[in-house]
């Protein structure tokens, strides 16, 4: 089997782009052959790539959507050439439909939402399309879409298949997709890669996470209010890792009364390293898709306080793998941070059970049920 796979961006760094690297892995050990596409923008992704073997074409090809950043005339600029791009980049889509022509392959994957080169070239080639969603898109990213609901959800109903990464997902694209058409396949990660084992003694000064991209979506600033609440009361310090929005960062550190409670460390390359010296791990998104962090924190053996919405509270049960906190409200974070600091039984007993239950989602799974997936439908 032949198969074209068209990513999300450049950025090694994503949660999509790393899932993706972690399925190539498991694939390559089956009667396959794979092609990946990365558009020509800045990161090391065609490197990593290359490094395992494939052949990675890069193109010009643009997304469906702009990022918003909560300023109306830079978001109205960036919209606009937004748009503006991704009219241009259909000139390169028809000009790689000659290449991709005499490849011959049998099916086309697309790792993300936001992309429809994948969706275009089925439609040309007349190729099977499997395309996978992990993102909620205007939820999440605040994205605006350059194209219309009509033109997306004719594009959406082209593909063979949509899987999808949670029941939240699901339940927001049954809404566009028939649900027949719709195939629910977790996330996975590499356990070995992450699991730990944690003695669960809290470290002096207590140590919090928040790891993800820096924006309002993401929710740094619930975490920065809830952990100036006790600053008083506990030598705490919350370390924020990630890139973004800085003027949101930037706002939210405005109040905070003791600034030695909060850590600003910018992009993280070792996630793995640095969890080992942290004691509680937080995910205050209002609209997760999944959670990767979610689970490595978990495999770390990491109790972790999570927002009682999208996928997190797919993946923790209240005061049995994870502690879940209504969304927004800082002061209960504040209560949950508090419970886990004061309760060590607790603590150790969330860390335990959240390790075990998250090796449920192991890449090898989710590998397989994907490539079952493409075996039926070419």
């Amino acid at each position: 089997m032949r198969i074209l796979i068209i990513t999300h961006n450049n950025n090694e760094n994503s949660g999509a782009n790393k899932s993706l690297m972690s399925l190539i892995d498991e694939w390559k050990n089956s009667n396959i052959y794979m092609e990946v596409v990365v558009n020509k923008t800045k990161g090391n992704l065609p490197s990593l790539i290359q490094e395992k073997g494939l052949k990675c074409l890069q193109i010009d090809y643009n997304w469906i959507c702009s990022p918003r950043r909560h300023n109306w005339l830079r978001d109205n600029i960036v919209y606009f050439r937004s748009k503006i791009n991704y009219i241009k980049g259909l000139f390169f889509v028809d000009h790689f439909f000659e290449n991709c022509k005499l490849k011959k392959y049998d099916l086309i994957y697309t790792n993300t939402s936001v992309v429809d080169l994948g969706a275009l070239l089925s439609l040309k080639l007349n190729i099977p399309h499997i395309w996978h969603f992990r993102e909620f898109g205007e939820e999440d990213f605040h994205f605006k879409y350059v194209i219309s609901q009509k033109q997306r959800i004719k594009l959406y109903n082209s593909a063979k298949k949509i899987i999808v990464i949670s029941k939240a997902l699901k339940e927001k694209y049954k809404t566009y997709i028939p649900e027949e058409k719709i195939e629910l396949i977790s996330n996975g990660v590499e356990i070995n890669k992450h699991l730990y084992t944690n003695n669960n003694v809290l470290h002096n000064p207590i140590q919090l996470l928040i790891a993800g991209q820096i924006s309002k979506s993401k929710g740094q600033d619930q975490a920065i209010k809830a952990v100036n609440l006790l600053g008083d009361k506990y030598p705490i310090v919350l370390n924020i890792a990630g890139k973004g929005e800085q003027k949101f960062l930037k706002e939210a550190l405005k109040n905070v009364s003791n600034k030695k409670c909060i850590k600003v460390l910018g992009q993280v390359s070792n996630l793995y390293e640095l969890r080992k010296k942290i004691d509680i791990e937080l995910v205050c998104s209002k609209s997760e898709a999944f959670g990767r962090v979610t689970l490595e924190a978990m495999l770390h053996q990491i109790p972790v306080i999570g927002a009682r919405a999208g996928g997190t509270a797919e993946l923790l049960c209240d005061n049995e793998t994870g502690l879940l906190y209504e969304l927004y409200n800082y002061k209960e974070l504040s209560d949950k941070i508090e419970k886990l600091i004061l309760d060590d039984s607790l603590r150790k007993n969330i860390a335990f059970n959240g390790q075990f239950f998250a090796q449920k989602f192991d890449i090898k799974i989710t590998a397989e049920k994907i490539l079952k997936l493409f075996y039926e439908n070419i």
